[in-house]
């Protein structure tokens, strides 16, 4: 049933028509029976979208329009686990704080090898009807690089994809706090992009907003692990994103704001994200940082900036 609703979404899709369209522009349906095969498109619509939220809400979800990513096909390997598990507990994460069971040393790895078919079906099912992603992207639901078999699931959607003809480029988002393990790089390096958080460059600052695990290298050496990143992988496109906080905690002092610059300066990467908070935090004595305010931060990164060309910087809203 779902590969013949799958090939009559293809088929409206390809010839470029709307259902609206495809139908009123028959000179043997009136108004009446247009109307009638209108709705049940619809009605196969609606079914189509539901089986793939609903059957893919575990590992794969989307397509989804991402404020810095464009159209992003969600793949989130730890959506088995009941809390998320990560080796931050980030005062302002969207999706909650870090339930005690998840929060985790930077040395846990999970496996899930027994989900890699699952993974395959699936991504191949919605493949074969969205192929005009922006972005496959692999994160959310805690760090990634938790994952054991990383490596494998990154070859399966290459696989998956290039076995399709689809050229979407794969990027994973990571907290960093693994990027001093050299297999870890190996295998962040297989995606086309990596995007690796830095909120902060104080140890004072780290600690009262990212909370890592104790486990988790200074934010020096994280710093000095992003740069030897992209030093070792030049071609493997780095993207620092850093969450920018208001409130009683906040990220936007000077001190941290000059070691930023100087990090940045440091890694060179070939951009620089900088956003605040899109959804309600955890506590409501965090606050969303205005645009205007992050122009003039990033105004204030440049010019404490000792580098001739500037970092890329993008602020998203």
């Amino acid at each position: 049933m779902i590969e013949i609703l799958q090939k009559h979404l293809l088929f409206i899709k390809n010839h470029n028509l709307s259902v609206h369209k495809y139908y009123c522009n028959s000179k043997i349906l009136d108004k009446y029976i247009w109307r009638s095969y209108f709705l049940i498109d619809i009605t196969i619509f609606i079914i189509l979208i539901l089986h793939i939220f609903i059957d893919m809400q575990h590992f794969i979800y989307g397509p989804f329009l991402s404020r810095r990513l464009g159209l992003s096909l969600g793949i989130d390997l730890l959506a088995q686990n009941k809390y998320k598990v990560c080796t931050f507990d980030c005062i302002y994460c969207e999706i909650g704080r870090t339930n005690p069971k998840g929060y985790s040393s930077v040395n846990k790895r999970i496996s899930i090898a027994k989900f890699h078919k699952t993974i395959k079906e699936k991504l191949t099912r919605i493949l074969k009807i969205e192929q005009n992603l922006d972005s496959i992207t692999i994160g959310y639901n805690g760090e990634p690089t938790l994952i054991s078999d990383l490596a494998e699931i990154i070859d399966l959607i290459k696989h998956v994809r290039d076995c399709l003809g689809i050229k979407t480029p794969i990027s994973i988002f990571t907290n960093s706090s693994t990027i001093l393990d050299d297999q870890i790089c190996n295998k962040l390096a297989k995606t086309d992009k990596i995007i690796a958080k830095l909120d902060v460059a104080t140890q004072r600052d780290f600690i009262l907003i990212n909370n890592p695990h104790f486990s988790v290298p200074h934010i020096s050496k994280i710093i000095a692990g992003l740069k030897n990143y992209k030093d070792k992988y030049p071609t493997n496109k780095l993207i620092i994103q850093t969450m920018l906080i208001d409130g009683t905690i906040n990220n936007l002092n000077d001190e941290n704001l000059k070691n930023l610059s100087k990090a940045y300066d440091l890694i060179c990467p070939d951009l620089v994200q900088l956003y605040s908070v899109a959804r309600p935090p955890p506590s409501p004595s965090i606050k969303k940082v205005k645009i205007n305010k992050i122009v003039q931060i990033k105004n204030k990164i440049n010019n404490f900036s000792q580098k001739e060309k500037k970092i890329n910087i993008k602020i998203f809203q």
